[in-house]
């Protein structure tokens, strides 16, 4: 009697870095989280269900721009085409400034509105991504800075994000990279922006991204 042996599971996807795979792990283990909140806790009003609901699709959507942002991923047949985003980010930053830690100061410089062609979705990240770096080079103590400014008239929006840290040591930038930064990047360069790291006028360290705007928003 033959004895069957299970094949080999494939790589989770050529090309695919350790960090967008802890991202996307992360992911999950939220959307399960969530789940087994709506099914243990049957006496949730309405609100309560919208609001788990709402934080759900908020997850779904930004693993999908995820995948999607990973070099040579293919489109899923069955995915309808999305509209062009367009995606405030004073709000997005407004928003990630009320939840740092205590003992972290967050000043924000941008004014509303100011749309990136970027998913909201997948914008939040990058920001929080880039804010918790700062904060844990910080160790939790000292000022932030969120400014967000077009460039030019028309031109791209740039996000910077300074911190008055320790700044870069003697192995340049890397120690600055954090949790996240290849996934940060990966977004970014999917939507046709950049990233740099670089010195903070504070003596910190300033995470530069710069998106383009929506081209529907300027029109003659």
């Amino acid at each position: 009697m033959s004895r069957r042996t299970a094949a080999p599971r494939a790589p989770f996807r050529d090309g695919v870095s350790s960090d967008v795979r802890h991202d996307l792990r992360h992911e999950l283990a939220t959307l399960r989280t969530l789940f087994a909140v709506a099914q243990d806790e049957p006496d949730l009003d309405p609100t309560e269900l919208r609001s788990l609901l709402a934080t759900a699709t908020g997850e779904v959507s930004y693993a999908l721009d995820l995948l999607d942002a990973v070099p040579g991923a293919p489109v899923p047949a069955h995915r309808p085409t999305a509209p062009a985003s367009r995606t405030d980010v004073a709000g997005v930053l407004s928003d990630a400034a009320a939840v740092v830690p205590r003992g972290v100061v967050v000043a924000v410089e941008a004014t509303a509105p100011l749309c990136v062609s970027m998913a909201r979705t997948a914008l939040v990240r990058v920001v929080r991504n880039l804010l918790g770096n700062a904060v844990a080079a910080m160790n939790g103590t000292g000022t932030v800075l969120l400014r967000a400014e077009r460039i030019g008239v028309d031109g791209p929006v740039r996000l910077e994000i300074h911190d008055d840290g320790p700044g870069p040591g003697r192995s340049g930038f890397s120690r600055s990279g954090g949790q996240g930064l290849t996934v940060v990047r990966t977004l970014v360069l999917s939507a046709g922006g950049s990233l740099v790291l670089g010195r903070s006028p504070s003596g910190g360290t300033c995470a530069s991204v710069t998106l383009p705007a929506p081209r529907q928003e300027f029109r003659p």
